[in-house]
């Protein structure tokens, strides 16, 4: 089966549009998805499944990206989300740092 990873935007559609969220989301992991305000923050997402959170920081030469996984990751899909940041790198037109 082919991974895809995915960062997507806080209130992205996958998350705003359901009601009830346990089909993308594990219910154990919803609390981490949203603030107490009901924010919500921005997900990484490994074929339709939500497996944690990121924050992007511009700084004057870089964008420092910040990964918060729900649980601990395989490198073999770490270098696919690896892969995808390159091509944010590419349309942010900038290094990109990650942490």
């Amino acid at each position: 089966m082919t991974e895809n990873v995915h960062f997507l935007p806080a209130f992205d559609e996958i998350l705003i549009s359901y009601k009830i969220r346990e089909a993308s989301i594990l219910l154990g992991h919803q609390s981490k998805v949203f603030t107490n305000n009901g924010i919500f923050k921005p997900i990484i997402l490994e074929n339709s499944k939500v497996i944690g959170t990121w924050k992007r920081t511009i700084k004057k030469d870089h964008a420092k990206i910040e990964t918060d996984f729900f649980n601990e990751t395989e490198k073999h899909k770490k270098a696919i989300l690896f892969e995808g940041i390159k091509t944010f790198e590419n349309y942010l037109e900038t290094k990109i740092v990650i942490q």
